[in-house]
């Protein structure tokens, strides 16, 4: 899914307004899905040498002068991904090792449907509510286990 991002609330692209306002062409594009094709085969080897898979991924590209093409921002963490134990996916389960841990405790907590409710009437978003201490270690441990792994470094 192609979305905007200037915008409050994403949303969802064609393919013609993807390239109308990206200033790219259908060759451009391409060349894009390569890049990213590459890297997301590339990632997902690396991390099921790690123990793990990636359930979902933003990558954001951007087009320097000279029809450079790069990628714009990080990629492979916690924060922009959705890593998790392959074992455990293997047997069904899935453990999130990423903010979508945290985005499921705050939603679990009705802090979404405040947020939905405030914006409807637009107003500001609410505070984040408190994390409980044992909520807070478990969200460092999952941190932590998928860097040893990802990065071979110990914690």
């Amino acid at each position: 899914m192609l979305t905007t991002k200037w915008e409050a609330q994403d949303r969802e692209l064609s393919e013609e307004e993807q390239l109308h306002l990206c200033g790219m062409t259908v060759k451009d594009r391409d060349h894009y899905w390569s890049m990213i094709d590459r890297y997301t085969g590339a990632l997902s080897y690396h991390l099921a040498k790690c123990g793990y898979a990636m359930l979902d991924g933003k990558l954001e590209m951007i087009k320097r002068t000279g029809s450079q093409k790069e990628f714009g921002d990080v990629f492979g963490t916690p924060d922009e991904d959705r890593p998790v134990p392959l074992s455990l996916l293997k047997n069904g389960k899935i453990e999130h090792h990423s903010k979508e841990y945290v985005r499921q405790i705050y939603i679990e907590m009705g802090y979404k449907d405040e947020v939905d409710k405030a914006r409807a009437a637009r107003l500001p978003d609410p505070p984040y509510p408190q994390l409980s201490e044992e909520v807070i270690a478990e969200i460092s441990r999952r941190y932590s286990l998928f860097a040893k792994a990802y990065a071979s470094v110990k914690i």
